[in-house]
């Protein structure tokens, strides 16, 4: 058996390696490429949902803003009706003392400003108490304020009633 007329098994084995090896190679180029593309992919979907991100958060500024200027509106529109109101009450308070018609006098408190600087905006109200809430108003059809007190408590017999030295004296 000669050389030429049978080849050797090293050399079968080396030319395999080397197509092998050729594949792998070309396999890991492919595998590199894919790599590099899935990343590209990534990077793609991450800027969107960035975007996508910015948007959802400029809507919600936007929104946050155009609320903010109807609590605005609302708050000037009230204080102007507030300040009718304020007008119409000292017209009518005019005219009943004009009529000789006595006024309490928890009604000629200081109004508006003069009351807040004089401190007796809540006057002998313990605001702690007080429960505040916002709701819709059926009349006014209107978001509205409702301040309620708590219960008053009856007053409740003392102990020092039932004891012999109350009882006789």
């Amino acid at each position: 058996m000669a050389d030429g007329a049978r080849p050797s098994f090293t050399a079968f084995w080396k030319k395999l390696k080397s197509k092998r090896s050729t594949v792998v190679q070309q396999k890991a180029v492919s595998d590199e490429a894919g790599d590099q593309n899935k990343a590209q992919i990534r990077r793609q979907q991450v800027r969107r949902a960035q975007l996508e991100h910015r948007q959802r958060k400029a809507g919600y500024v936007r929104q946050l803003e155009l609320d903010v200027a109807q609590l605005r509106d609302s708050i000037a529109h009230v204080e102007q009706e507030s300040g009718v109101l304020r007008r119409e009450n000292d017209v009518i308070r005019g005219v009943l003392q004009r009529a000789g018609v006595e006024l309490d006098p928890e009604s000629q408190r200081p109004r508006g400003d003069a009351a807040a600087a004089a401190g007796e905006l809540f006057g002998g109200i313990d605001v702690d108490k007080v429960m505040v809430t916002l709701s819709m108003d059926a009349v006014m059809g209107r978001p509205c304020f409702h301040i309620e007190a708590p219960p008053k408590q009856q007053p409740t017999a003392t102990p020092t009633a039932a004891t012999p030295t109350a009882a006789a004296a």
